[in-house]
């Protein structure tokens, strides 16, 4: 039986002998492509569509006089006239935010001419460049990239990112022989009728001269792209737009915007979505510029894609998991729950006593009490009256006729619906008397702003305040059942919104009794 030690040594002496059967330089040809899924040819855009959605590509890349040479006699041979490849790839996006990508490209077809041509390293010697044959494999292609900023469904997002290639290829013009890599930046911006990406990239790559009158250069270079696409049709089946790429060497003495090791791409592309189903049919094609090796006088990308959408989740201002549709504490974070009324919401304290103050809060947890401004006895029971003892304070929350009136205002943090710690005393002598009141069946509580601010925003803020207040009094005791919020913006003033002091008064909360038990409901507020 033939040792491990022996077929490591076989592999050796194959490679050893290939590497030196090969005169040529081995530099790939081809052109960076963004991964199944994307919306253009040559940029990669900043999202990652879907949570654990699969897509596929099968695209084709057809390159005319890719690599073209000067010999003695600066007569331009075409040593690679021209290149048909085929790539299928995949892309796999996670939690909407991450995209892992792969790609597998293979040489179909390749044509050229033979050029004796000057020695790279020796102007008196001479070498022979000839095309490869095909099929042959080109080199391996991964790449990750994860948004940094922009929300799922935001219309601008930044990306990081980075693609690796991993040697494979079998002939010389089909890859580089060599490992490559090229992290870059990303945003895109998209709506309904346009689209855009732009990218910022630096790859890192093997420095490999071509010999000519002139020798061609790849090497680590900048890396610029921008593409950007309009709807057609009023549907946004199909998008056109132009789209450029270009990468400008930068090592192994290269000076930038040389021609010799500068490589770009124009082309105008067509995207086509029928039905804006999962099949997406893309053809694009235009002129190359620059002489490196890749700079193709002319080139046609063709691909069909299996790229079904996946919307992004629906909003969840408090980030618990249940959106905010579906979330009967938006602005609180909480617990999914089969209950509707306390799906999203904080589950209910404990209570031992019954007194309406959760023992967390409770400094007599086992024995009711009432509420107190004073820690340490709020929850207990009051002292005994004595002849001594000075007359009890006036209470902060009455019942006056359909309404629970406070002797202060609920207060929030501004601009905002957080609720500021001087509320918790007026909001927990709220709670002492929904507890000592069961007849009170359901109270609406309702959030009043000034007239600062549009119709719109003073409506959503308000709506947002009288939720706060909501889950607040849900959290600490007060069943759900018993209070509903409600938003009227500015629409309800009680004082002159020309003043200070007036517009004081019309940021409010107030308690408004819908239903008690044997009494008739209250006239509608209008």
């Amino acid at each position: 039986m033939r040792s491990p030690a022996l077929g490591l040594q076989a592999w050796l002496a194959l490679l050893l002998a290939a590497s030196v059967a090969r005169a040529e330089p081995s530099v790939s040809l081809e052109l960076s492509k963004p991964p199944a899924g994307d919306r253009a040819f040559l940029v990669a855009g900043a999202d990652a569509r879907g949570a654990g959605v699969l897509r596929a590509r099968l695209g084709a890349d057809y390159a005319f006089a890719p690599l073209v040479v000067l010999d003695a006699d600066q007569l331009p041979f075409r040593v690679v006239s021209h290149q048909l490849r085929l790539e299928p790839g995949v892309s796999f996006a996670l939690a909407h935010r991450v995209l892992l990508s792969l790609d597998v490209p293979v040489v179909l077809a390749e044509a050229g001419e033979m050029a004796t041509v000057p020695s790279a390293g020796d102007a008196a010697a001479s070498e022979t460049l000839e095309p490869g044959s095909a099929p042959a494999l080109g080199d391996v292609h991964l790449g990750a990239r994860a948004r940094l900023l922009g929300n799922a469904d935001s219309p601008v997002k930044l990306a990081a990112g980075a693609e690796l290639w991993f040697p494979a290829a079998s002939e010389p013009w089909a890859g580089d022989g060599a490992f490559r890599a090229k992290p870059a930046l990303t945003t895109s911006a998209e709506s309904a009728r346009l689209r855009g990406a732009l990218e910022l990239g630096f790859l890192v790559r093997t420095s490999e001269r071509v010999p000519s009158l002139l020798p061609l250069r790849t090497s680590s270079a900048l890396v610029f792209g921008i593409a950007t696409a309009a709807a057609l049709d009023s549907g946004g089946e199909l998008f056109v737009g132009p789209e450029m790429t270009l990468a400008l060497g930068v090592a192994d003495g290269a000076k930038l915007f040389d021609p010799r090791s500068t490589s770009g791409q124009a082309l105008l592309g067509a995207r086509y979505v029928p039905n804006l189903g999962p099949i997406v049919v893309a053809l694009g094609a235009g002129p190359g510029f620059g002489q490196a090796p890749g700079a193709a006088d002319f080139r046609v990308l063709a691909s069909v894609s299996f790229s079904p959408e996946a919307p992004p989740p629906l909003p969840d201002g408090d980030d618990d998991r249940v959106p905010d549709e579906r979330d009967a504490c938006p602005s609180v974070p909480g617990s999914p729950s089969e209950d509707p009324l306390m799906n999203g919401c904080p589950e209910l304290p404990t209570d031992t006593d019954g007194d309406a103050i959760p023992d967390i809060l409770d400094a007599c947890p086992r024995t009711p009490g009432p509420a107190n401004v004073e820690r340490r006895l709020h929850g207990c029971p009051p002292p005994k009256p004595s002849e001594t003892q000075p007359p009890a304070p006036p209470p902060t929350v009455e019942i006056v006729r359909d309404e629970l009136t406070l002797a202060q205002q609920v207060q929030f943090e501004t601009g905002t619906a957080v609720l500021r710690s001087e509320s918790d005393p007026i909001l927990t002598d709220v709670v002492r008397l929904l507890a000592e009141h069961p007849d009170i069946e359901s109270v609406e509580v309702q959030g009043h702003t000034d007239e600062t601010g549009t119709v719109e925003l003073n409506r959503r803020l308000s709506e947002e305040r009288a939720r706060s207040v909501v889950a607040w009094l849900v959290q600490h005791g007060v069943a759900r059942e018993r209070v509903v919020a409600k938003g009227y913006g500015k629409t309800q003033p009680i004082a002159d919104n020309s003043t200070e002091e007036g517009r004081a008064k019309n940021r409010r909360v107030v308690f408004r009794i819908l239903r008690r038990k044997g009494a008739p409901p209250p006239e509608e507020t209008p």
